[in-house]
């Protein structure tokens, strides 16, 4: 992992938890988890390290840029979901870029796993035909 982005990451989603039904995870192992398969890729791995802190953290894309590179900043822009955007809409735009698309199937597989496990919070049953669908979309 870049120390960088995990420190970064770290700060951003601090206090945020990624829930399963007795226990909350801390967020960051979601992005961590979703950042190994991309590990030697600087680009890739502090992308998908950083995909969700836009989006879920409030953290600035500039800043980002500033920090991480420009490379970096646009995949994270690519796979933050932007305001009136349809999920549909979001998995189409996401799908026409092929290092985001990695990126987010990826994700997608970590959350689809989430949902489908002996401990997964009821509430998260209904999202599995909606990730199912993206990763049709994504590898159609």
């Amino acid at each position: 992992m870049t120390d960088k982005a995990r420190r970064y990451i770290e700060e951003k989603h601090k206090g945020q938890v990624y829930a399963r039904k007795n226990q909350d995870w801390p967020y960051v192992t979601h992005c961590i988890a979703v950042a190994e398969p991309f590990e030697g890729d600087k680009v890739l791995e502090d992308a998908a390290l950083l995909h969700d802190v836009v989006e879920d953290a409030d953290a600035p894309l500039d800043d980002i840029e500033m920090q991480f590179g420009a490379d970096v900043a646009a995949l994270v822009d690519t796979l933050t979901r932007k305001e009136n955007e349809s999920y549909a809409e979001y998995i189409e735009r996401v799908g026409r870029d092929p290092k985001a698309r990695q990126i987010k199937l990826v994700d997608l597989a970590y959350n689809l796993t989430h949902c489908v496990r002996p401990d997964a919070p009821v509430y998260t049953r209904h999202l599995i035909p909606r990730y199912l669908k993206a990763i049709k979309a994504l590898t159609g």
